[in-house]
């Protein structure tokens, strides 16, 4: 994907405006104030005002590929919708594995069903859901790392928290 390069030289846009029913600047200032002043802004790519003629954003190239597995839809729009997205769970006392992993983690997993392998959210302390909030805190730093996969989320702590932990997970 190219980018615009303008020359520099005044002659890279073309500004048209319709006066139909402005008869004065102050007829013109009010329009524009009130946001009816019909106005084109035309890229002039003619070669006399650009060095580069860029190429123009279309949906197959601002939104394709493994973006749309990530994204889960197929616009700029549901992207951004998720950038925003929020899970509030418990990481349950009772969820956490007998025994550390190879690297000497212990594990909780919670199912998520509209969580993906490919989202790399970021999680912290949903405060307003905690009953005791020093318990929760404490217990909250026990949590080392998240992790991701279709359906959950893998919570890894060195010790096992002694509490359930209420927590919030944003983005993707």
């Amino acid at each position: 994907m190219d980018d615009r390069v303008i020359i520099g030289n005044g002659k890279s846009n073309i500004i048209k405006i319709d006066f139909t029913g402005i008869d004065s600047f102050a007829d013109f200032v009010a329009a524009s104030n009130a946001g009816t002043l019909k106005c084109d802004i035309i890229a002039n790519n003619d070669g006399t005002g650009t060095e580069v003629i860029g190429t123009p954003l279309s949906k197959a190239n601002l939104f394709s590929g493994d973006r749309t597995i990530r994204y889960g839809g197929d616009t700029v729009d549901d992207g951004f919708k998720l950038l925003v997205r929020e899970w509030n769970t418990v990481v349950p006392v009772s969820g956490w594995s007998a025994n550390p992993n190879s690297a000497g983690y212990y594990t909780n997993t919670i199912e998520i069903s509209t969580m993906k392998a490919v989202y790399t959210p970021i999680f912290g302390l949903n405060e307003t859901a905690s009953e005791n909030i020093d318990d929760a805190i404490s217990a909250f730093a026990e949590l080392k790392r998240m992790t991701t996969a279709d359906g959950s989320v893998t919570f890894l702590a060195l010790d096992k928290p002694d509490i359930d932990i209420p927590v919030r997970i944003k983005g993707v």
